[in-house]
C-alpha cells in the first residue's frame, strides 16, 4: 500500500508539472526543440540501499549471520535523448552488489547478491524552470534486473540466478559546462522479486527490492 501510495501522488505531481508548463507561452514558443537527438552520453556513480527485507530479517538470522544487507555503491552509464516538447528518453545499465560474511557460529560462510540492470526512463525537464544553465527534471523509469546469488558453503561457492522489474520516481538536475554534461539525480526504486528455496521442496520468498538510489553524472553533452 505504501509503495502504491508514493506511485501514485509521483504520478500526480509530473502530470501537474506538465500540463503547468506546456500551458506557458515560453515553452510553446521554444524553436530550438528537436523531435529526437542524442543529447549526453554519460558515466554514473552512486548509491543504492535496498531494503533486502527476507534476507535481512528471515534469511540471514536463521544461517546464525548477525550482519545484513545495506546500502552499496553503483556503477554505470546511459544515454539520453531529446524529443519533442522537452520531454527525454533514457537507456542505461548499471552494477550493485551487496556482501555478507558468516562467523564461526553460522551455517554458512557468506553471501553476495549482485544486480545487473537495464533501465528505461522517460524524462521531462521544463525550461520554465531552469536558472542559471541549470535543468531540473522529472520522470519514471522502469528497470530489468538480472539477480545473481552467490553462497559460501564450506568454501564451496553455489550460485543462482534470476530476473525481475522495478518501477522508479525521478527527480534531477544537470547542466552543460560546454560539452560536459553534469547531474545529480534521486530515485526511489519501487519493487520485489521471486527467490526460490529448495528444502524438502521449493518454497518461494518474495524479496523487497524499495529503496532510495542517489547518484552523480558526468558526460558528453552534444
Amino acid at each position: 500500500m505504501k509503495t502504491k501510495i508514493i506511485s501514485i501522488t509521483f504520478l500526480l505531481f509530473v502530470f501537474t508539472t506538465m500540463s503547468y508548463a506546456q500551458n506557458n507561452e515560453e515553452i510553446l514558443s521554444d524553436s530550438t526543440n528537436e523531435w529526437f537527438a542524442v543529447q549526453s552520453v554519460n558515466l554514473v556513480v552512486g548509491y543504492y540501499s535496498p531494503e533486502m527485507a527476507y534476507w535481512n530479517d528471515t534469511y540471514l538470522p536463521a544461517k546464525g549471520i548477525t550482519e545484513s544487507f545495506g546500502g552499496s555503491a553503483v556503477f554505470g552509464a546511459n544515454i539520453t535523448f531529446s524529443i519533442h516538447s522537452n520531454f527525454r528518453a533514457r537507456v542505461g545499465a548499471s552494477y550493485w552488489k551487496g556482501e555478507v560474511e558468516g562467523n564461526q557460529e553460522s551455517k554458512i560462510d557468506g553471501l553476495k547478491i549482485g544486480f545487473t540492470r537495464f533501465s528505461l526512463g522517460l524524462l521531462y525537464g521544463p525550461k520554465v524552470f531552469s536558472f542559471s544553465g541549470f535543468q531540473p527534471y522529472l520522470g519514471a523509469e522502469a528497470t530489468a534486473f538480472l539477480i545473481n546469488n552467490e553462497y559460501n558453503i564450506n568454501n564451496e561457492m553455489i550460485s543462482q540466478n534470476g530476473q525481475d522489474m522495478s518501477f522508479a520516481p525521478v527527480l534531477g538536475i544537470d547542466k552543460a559546462f560546454g560539452a560536459v554534461n553534469i547531474g545529480i539525480e534521486a530515485k526511489y526504486n519501487l519493487g520485489n522479486y521471486i527467490q526460490e528455496e529448495t528444502f524438502i521442496e521449493t518454497v518461494e520468498r518474495e524479496v523487497g527490492i524499495n529503496g532510495a538510489e542517489i547518484s552523480f553524472s558526468i558526460g558528453y553533452r552534444f
